[in-house]
């Protein structure tokens, strides 16, 4: 039991010390109004970080459509308070739409297919911004990364 506390709070450790070393500020979540597209590199990092951990051994089965899906994926957080995320899975382009909500000074609320996520919205460098689920949550991407584009 004792060796099992020690593995979780060295694993514990070392994902702070990778968002640390990441210059990770508070961000207004006002600043998100906006058309924003996975930053693929930290994104794909973490996925391999998360996989790595679980030692799956589909990671390499799915890892070129979840690349292809990463790098392609795009998020619009409208004024309105309507959200807008694309990407391509295979051959097939998905859409879905939502709505967000800011929360307070850096947490906003997605809500999607009437299931609402909270996150903790903090700068990721000159361009980026990551979320941070509040509650943790299952499957492969858990942070969200992204950097702020020009409207297409």
């Amino acid at each position: 039991m004792g060796k099992l506390f020690l593995l979780i709070l060295v694993v514990f450790l070392i994902e702070v010390r990778l968002v640390a070393a990441q210059k990770i500020e508070e961000f207004d979540a006002q600043m998100l109004i906006g058309y924003w597209q996975t930053d693929s590199v930290n994104q794909l990092s973490a996925i391999n970080n998360v996989l790595s951990a679980k030692d799956s051994l589909n990671r390499k089965v799915t890892s070129e459509e979840m690349k292809q899906a990463i790098k392609s994926r795009s998020f619009i957080f409208s004024e309105d308070g309507i959200f807008t995320a694309q990407w391509v899975m295979g051959k097939r382009q998905n859409i879905v739409d939502g709505k967000w909500k800011i929360e307070g000074t850096s947490q906003i609320a997605i809500e999607i297919n009437g299931i609402k996520t909270s996150y903790s919205v903090r700068a990721n460098g000159k361009d980026g911004i990551l979320l941070i689920p509040m509650k943790a949550r299952r499957g492969q991407i858990h942070e969200l990364y992204f950097t702020k584009k020009n409207a297409k």
